[in-house]
């Protein structure tokens, strides 16, 4: 889920877009009714629930350890958010940089809430960053954030060295990754598909210019299906992905549907701009119904 400098929602019965600037992170519940947003000062000590047909927070959950992500459980019953010390999306100056960066092979992450939406009552479980100074070959970006196993019955998150992926129970404690999530990979948003036979996985570019692979979520089989970035199943053998136009370039990107098997895409959206750096290029975020 992409930090945000603005919010923008189609209001029922509007069919116009409406910019809100309050938040910085925004996670839409299942169902499409409500949002779990933080506001803009990351990290911050309260979660606001915002309907979304009014625009309107309709309850704050506050928190005893400051906050910087928010992701729904699939059935939207519980929050995982998770908890850093300073703001891990800041940017710095480092060394031999020619602009402001975020903060290399260092983490301010410290764990992560699970929460109940309809009570707000909560849980808190530190997890050990790992890596820096002390052991610079394990360590985390500065975000990286927690989410649920599509179950809901765990913790996981991704780590840009290997093993990949590390599990957790709700204690924090480091437990075996799930049978239908071992191929899961933490840089590919699609995850797990909805009857669990499936794991979206990385860029292919075998069979077409720009395609991905899909993996049997049991034996790592792969299959490759078209788009360049596998984002969102939309059912059991269709994703929503990012793909290119004509010139090439990989930043120019529009959403298309995708099928298992399927020789064509469907185009959703128009393209976006063509360079990574333009203000206000937009990020959709994904819920299901």
């Amino acid at each position: 889920m992409p930090q945000v400098t603005a919010a923008r929602a189609v209001p029922p019965g509007t069919k116009k877009y409406a910019e809100d600037d309050r938040w910085s992170y925004v996670a839409v519940a299942p169902g499409m009714r409500t949002a779990a947003v933080l506001e803009r000062n990351l990290p911050v000590p309260r979660i606001g629930l915002l309907d979304l047909a009014s625009g309107q927070v309709k309850r704050w959950i506050p928190v005893d350890r400051p906050v910087a992500g928010v992701e729904f459980s699939t059935d939207g019953r519980k929050l995982i958010a998770t908890t850093y010390s300073k703001n891990p999306d800041r940017r710095v100056k480092i060394e031999g940089s020619e602009g402001w960066d975020a903060p290399f092979m260092e983490s301010d992450r410290t764990g992560f809430h699970v929460i109940d939406v309809a009570s707000g009552s909560s849980s808190w479980a530190g997890v050990e960053v790992g890596g820096g100074a002390h052991n610079p070959d394990v360590f985390l970006n500065s975000r990286q954030d927690f989410a649920f196993t599509r179950d809901g019955r765990l913790a996981w998150s991704g780590m840009p060295t290997e093993p990949g992926e590390k599990f957790y129970d709700f204690t924090g404690k480091e437990v075996p990754a799930p049978a239908l999530e071992r191929y899961r990979d933490w840089s590919v948003d699609a995850g797990v598909s909805p009857d669990g036979q499936l794991v979206a996985g990385q860029f292919a570019g075998r069979k077409w210019k720009t395609s991905s692979f899909v993996l049997d979520a049991r034996t790592g089989k792969q299959r490759e299906v078209r788009g360049q970035q596998l984002l969102a199943w939309a059912d059991g053998d269709s994703l929503v992905a990012w793909d290119i136009g004509r010139d090439g370039n990989e930043f120019h990107q529009r959403l298309v549907l995708v099928t298992i098997g399927g020789e064509k895409t469907i185009p959703l959206s128009d393209f976006r701009s063509p360079k990574d750096n333009t203000k206000g290029r937009w990020e959709p975020v994904f819920a299901e119904r």
